[in-house]
């Protein structure tokens, strides 16, 4: 598997709505957003269809078009790095339409979670890189990028490189469960 390159000040984020449609209070959510990236030096541009709706007003395109942000975003030098807004019902619909050449040839951070997830390991099968699973790209719903943690981590992981994983212990899983023993390879 092959290592994507970090993000440094100064980059770009691409974010595409890969699936369910973007209503009007996540605009906000996504403007807020926004602003979280700038402070850390961040530029965010968004795909053409985000806040749009396809014809069920279910998503935000149709999938050959959903896809095709994808696929631009990918091909495009000065995207850095590409997050998934959120996810839906709706993303497997892009995985006839993703150019799997493409995305091989210019491996860069993902970011997605829930619906998103078979974007996600799709792109780790296919293409051979990592991916990563996080929040939403979303601010000020006190979930997604609102805790410290998620903040502190995004930097430290996707801008400094440090792969230390250090466990956020008010999760209850972890507290209640220690004597469980987990292995495998993480991927997603």
């Amino acid at each position: 598997m092959i290592k994507v390159q970090g993000l440094k000040r100064g980059d770009t984020i691409g974010v595409v709505a890969p699936s369910k449609k973007v209503n009007s209070e996540d605009k906000e959510l996504a403007s807020n957003f926004v602003s979280c990236m700038k402070e850390l030096g961040l530029k965010v541009v968004f795909s053409s269809d985000f806040g749009k709706s396809d014809e069920f007003n279910v998503s935000s395109s149709s999938p050959k078009d959903r896809a095709g942000n994808i696929n631009s975003m990918f091909g495009d030098e000065s995207i850095s790095a590409i997050w998934l807004f959120q996810g839906g019902q709706t993303c497997n619909e892009l995985l006839p339409y993703l150019d799997w050449d493409l995305i091989s040839k210019n491996p860069k951070i993902i970011i997605g979670k829930s619906d998103c997830d078979v974007l996600l390991m799709a792109i780790s099968k296919m293409c051979n890189f990592y991916t990563f699973h996080g929040c939403d790209a979303k601010y000020g719903n006190k979930k997604e990028f609102d805790y410290e943690y998620t903040q502190q981590y995004f930097e430290e992981r996707l801008m400094k490189g440090n792969g230390d994983i250090v466990p956020y212990f008010p999760w209850k899983f972890m507290r209640e469960n220690e004597s469980m023993k987990f292995s495998g390879e993480i991927v997603g």
